[in-house]
């Protein structure tokens, strides 16, 4: 859990510091929620592209989707862990360097991974 740690408090380090909003808290847990739904919605449309030949149904997305959430919800709920991750500061690697590097670079994959998969899987597909 020291990823998901790291990456909530980078997160949250963003959208209270540069993008100064109202509620980072609450925006940091969807923001996360978001880029693990993506993640996990693109590794498993290209396995189902690659072994199944067929696309994800917009249900399966859904449903990943939603579990994510919960999870996240479960993770997150009590402001007391919240609280702790916030104080604990925790890093990969134990660089911050590395933490912020890999804060970006998971964002930067969940982002190409909302506007490209479609394509990455029909390429697959008509392959």
């Amino acid at each position: 859990m020291l990823i998901i740690n790291s990456l909530f408090f980078h997160f949250y380090l963003f959208y209270k510091n540069i993008y100064k909003d109202d509620d980072p808290i609450l925006t940091t847990r969807l923001s996360l929620t978001a880029i693990e739904s993506f993640l996990i919605i693109a590794i498993t449309d290209i396995f189902s592209a690659i072994f199944l030949l067929e696309q994800l149904q917009k249900w399966v997305m859904i449903a990943i989707t939603l579990s994510v959430l919960v999870l996240n919800t479960f993770y997150f709920f009590t402001e007391k862990k919240v609280r702790k991750i916030l104080t604990d500061k925790p890093l990969i690697l134990n660089s911050n360097k590395v933490s912020i590097f890999f804060a970006w670079f998971i964002f930067s994959i969940g982002i190409i991974i909302m506007f490209g998969l479609n394509s990455i899987i029909d390429k697959i597909l008509h392959f």
